[in-house]
């Protein structure tokens, strides 16, 4: 996978763009199978602090830290799914103050933090398909 696949992969997924300072960019997207709607995605890059904090706000994710929402979805699992293999996907089981979590579409979530100049974001929901019944944001490049 290239680069610029990879960084497109986690902006479609974010809804945002990346900080422009975002390097080693790591995406992966578990889809247990077709019969049902539901995905996982990983996704790790490095960043400053202040970058993901920003990044935070254009997501309007709220920060562990300042309750709300963020209490419905953490502190949260930040191991990978049984049987994910990931070399890279390396986060602390700690969920520390700035991070943040929000819902995400219809029965998901996202939550992110940051740790040794790296975000990690996990993203879970059921799916949305079209009326064909292909997943409308599904990437070929995992």
């Amino acid at each position: 996978m290239t680069g610029f696949n990879t960084r497109c992969s986690i902006e479609t997924s974010l809804g945002v763009d990346l900080p422009e300072g975002a390097a080693n960019l790591h995406y992966y997207k578990l889809e247990p199978g077709s019969e049902i709607a539901y995905y996982t995605k990983y996704l790790k890059f490095s960043t400053s602090l202040s970058e993901f904090l920003e990044l935070m706000g254009r997501m309007q994710m709220t920060l562990f830290g300042r309750g709300g929402a963020a209490y419905m979805y953490l502190p949260g699992a930040w191991e990978a799914e049984p049987g994910v293999q990931l070399g890279w996907w390396d986060p602390t089981p700690e969920t520390p103050d700035n991070s943040a979590a929000r819902g995400l579409g219809a029965n998901g979530w996202i939550i992110a933090k940051y740790e040794r100049g790296c975000a990690y974001i996990i993203a879970t929901d059921t799916g949305r398909y079209d009326g064909t019944g292909h997943q409308r944001d599904s990437e070929a490049d995992q």
